[in-house]
């Protein structure tokens, strides 16, 4: 089961970072982390907070992933993270990848929400993801 999710998030991440429109928010290489870094250049996303799950029947070998994605900007009012959530999901929702053992068969968006945060004085977006990967 864990031998689909590194590979699962590797193709997420590549997927994401290729996306020209995920470049037009969060720049060129896309600021997308694995753990929200010290100091960054704002807006950025980072993805954190994976659960896999056996999701396999007798004939299939499957994986379903949540995962978490957080966008950090310095705008309190919250428009930015809510573009840059809305580009995320135009990028993940549905998205069907290849992978070397196995593929990427479904993504859902569960859950979107904005805050403000006060560690940056900015606003906070968050968004889960649901994923069945097979292999």
């Amino acid at each position: 089961m864990t031998d689909l999710v590194a590979p699962a998030l590797d193709a997420l991440e590549a997927v994401l970072t290729a996306a020209p429109t995920v470049q037009a928010v969060l720049g060129v290489p896309a600021r997308l982390y694995d753990q929200r870094p010290v100091m960054a250049t704002f807006p950025f996303a980072v993805i954190d907070g994976v659960e896999a799950r056996d999701a396999s029947t007798k004939g299939l070998q499957a994986t379903q992933l949540v995962l978490q994605l957080q966008v950090f900007s310095r705008q309190r009012s919250g428009q930015e993270v809510r573009h840059i959530l809305a580009v995320l999901r135009d990028v993940l929702q549905d998205i069907s990848v290849t992978l070397s053992t196995g593929a990427i068969v479904r993504c859902q968006e569960e859950l979107a929400h904005t805050a403000f945060d006060a560690d940056s004085s900015g606003t906070r977006g968050l968004a889960r993801y649901r994923l069945l990967v097979s292999g």
